[in-house]
């Protein structure tokens, strides 16, 4: 597991050759990242249904899927290409599990959910319905919350500390959220993963009522 690039922006205009964007999506290199249970220090985002909120302070996003999304639409896709914080190897959806806890530098943080993917990844890296694939492959990054403040730096070791056995990798929460909207064993299993978010665990007890 290792960090490859760090990003960190607020929201602003964007322009692509077909659209104009207001975003928190375009990211700019840094290295290095000051961490709170709230925020990123320089950070922001736009949609704030979708992300911020102590449950979602970092965004990470895997190196290995760009060569898959550059292959399937024949084109290069330029990190941060889903404004991720954290661009990172050997971190996939399927390695990572919710409630996990990583120390980065001297911070602390918990794996809390995948990310909801929106139609401004798409519109971004101009690719037509990219959002729509990260749904059906689950290649989706994720959010981590804030346990320990502190700073991430482009050196800094990425160290598993704490996995329940029983948790859910992000990719079967992703599978169940996306795809299992009527699968009560699959919901109530991804229920009871020790540190996931509160929207999403509020919006799984909605459907859960609606069965």
């Amino acid at each position: 597991m290792k960090i490859i690039a760090l990003y960190a922006g607020g929201p602003r205009i964007t322009h692509t050759k077909t659209t104009e964007l207001h975003s928190g999506i375009s990211k700019q290199t840094t290295s290095r990242l000051q961490v709170t249970k709230e925020t990123i220090q320089g950070d922001g985002v736009a949609l704030t249904a979708y992300h911020g909120g102590p449950d979602r302070v970092v965004c990470f996003y895997s190196r290995e899927h760009y060569g898959t999304w550059e292959a399937e639409y024949g084109k290069q896709m330029q990190a941060p290409g889903v404004g991720e914080n954290l661009l990172t190897e050997g971190m996939l959806e399927s390695d990572v599990c919710i409630g996990d806890v990583y120390q980065i530098g001297n911070t602390m943080l918990q794996v809390t959910q995948g990310r909801v993917p929106c139609d401004t990844i798409s519109k971004y890296n101009e690719m037509p319905n990219l959002h729509l694939r990260f749904a059906e492959t689950g290649w989706t990054g994720y959010f981590m919350r804030v346990l320990s403040e502190g700073e991430i730096t482009l050196e800094s070791r990425v160290t598993l500390l704490e996995r329940n056995p029983n948790a859910c990798s992000v990719l079967e929460a992703n599978r169940i959220f996306f795809h299992e909207k009527k699968n009560a064993d699959s919901m109530q299993r991804l229920l009871c993963s020790n540190g996931l978010a509160k929207v999403w665990q509020d919006r799984i007890e909605e459907r859960l009522l609606e069965l």
